[in-house]
């Protein structure tokens, strides 16, 4: 008669050959190894598990875990998968990993979890791979760490696993929304000390909800702060927040004004100069005035800015605030198309339709300012 093993921490009577204790998890060492029976031994790969192949281990140990032609034993399923586990064999590691995950068989122990998860992640086990991602995410038994989480999701993918893709997506977006946090309180720590570059860029982050929770009367007070020291692009940004009342009551005449002043900065502001001409296209804070409207249509256009370019090309087609010229029309729609403006293609195919314009080749490149200057003549 076998003299029975009890567990040396909690005195629990332990299962034959068992590794743990199955009351408190508590490692076995040492202690009374019951003779296998003749039915033990005509389990499936019992004969080759007791010979240490690692293999047979792992296979043995899942039909306990899962009662597979044996009763379901979480004591015997633990001890066979760390006999394989220790020889190495990475699917018996990940899966000693995943009982000590869900305390199956085993208390609960997330740091052991993670410390077998990765020994068969290092192996190039995929759902270990993708466990121990999972576990620097919510920061499960290691230290939370989005870019170790980043780098086993990948390995995980290029290794075959389905549901790691979903995964990288929600850590990148964690390591987007930090670098944004870092980024803004860098920014509000220059800003604060005058610096207008910084103070338009930490208006941006408050306009946008990036690395600070979006927020449109922020925003503005720090454009105003930077448009005050003569930054163009705050003022233009200022115009923009007046325009649509982001922040501040909507204004269109300060609109107005605030886009002036950053055009009358020089710098190259085309998008500002479009906006003044609508402006003056619809009399939306300023006089309505074709003229002016077209004039700052140009020199945006000039700049290289699609939609102004299809807009003065309306204005010639028109007539409004320049004289009726199709050739110009044709010429800045076909500008406005090489820059992949799609309506400005659909009004030039008008003007041929209309045999106002003849069909022109599709250029890969053009120079289209010294065609300017050529037709201008």
């Amino acid at each position: 008669m076998t003299t029975p093993n009890f567990c040396s921490s909690c005195g629990h009577k332990l299962a034959l050959e068992t590794a743990f204790c199955g009351n408190c998890g508590s490692a076995i060492r040492s202690g009374v190894q019951a003779v296998a029976s003749s039915a033990v031994r005509k389990i499936p790969y019992y004969a080759e598990a007791s010979q240490g192949d690692a293999y047979a281990q792992e296979r043995l140990g899942r039909l306990y875990e899962y009662g597979e032609g044996v009763p379901q034993d979480y004591e015997q399923a633990i001890y066979w998968y760390l006999k394989s586990a220790e020889r190495d064999y990475p699917e018996a590691q990940n899966r000693l990993g995943r009982l000590y995950d869900r305390g199956e068989g085993v208390s609960q122990d997330i740091v052991h979890a993670t410390f077998w998860y990765r020994k068969a992640a290092d192996k190039g086990h995929p759902d270990a791979q993708f466990a121990l991602a999972s576990c620097y995410f919510v920061g499960q038994g290691v230290p939370r760490d989005y870019e170790n989480a980043a780098y086993w999701c990948r390995q995980a993918i290029k290794n075959g696993n389905a549901d790691a893709q979903d995964k990288l997506a929600s850590i990148e977006l964690r390591i987007k929304e930090e670098d944004d946090a870092r980024a803004a309180e860098s920014h509000r720590k220059a800003a604060e000390q005058g610096e207008a570059d910084a103070q338009v860029a930490l208006g941006t982050c408050y306009f946008n909800g990036q690395g600070v929770p979006q927020d449109f009367v922020q925003a503005a007070t720090w454009y105003r702060k930077a448009a005050e020291q003569d930054n163009a692009d705050a003022q233009r940004n200022l115009g923009r927040c007046y325009e649509d009342g982001n922040g501040v009551l909507q204004d269109y005449e300060l609109a107005a004004l605030w886009y002036r002043v950053a055009e009358d900065q020089g710098d190259d502001l085309a998008e500002a100069q479009y906006s003044l001409a609508n402006r003056y296209l619809i009399g939306r804070g300023v006089p309505k005035d074709f003229v002016q409207a077209a004039a700052w249509y140009r020199r945006a256009a000039e700049q290289g800015n699609a939609d102004a370019s299809r807009n003065l090309g309306c204005c010639y087609q028109e007539g409004n605030g320049v004289a009726q010229n199709y050739l110009l029309a044709a010429f800045w729609y076909r500008v406005a198309e090489y820059q992949g403006d799609d309506l400005a293609e659909a009004n030039l195919m008008e003007l041929i339709q209309c045999g106002h314009a003849s069909p022109e080749p599709t250029f890969s490149s053009w120079d289209w300012k010294a065609e300017l200057i050529e037709i201008s003549k």
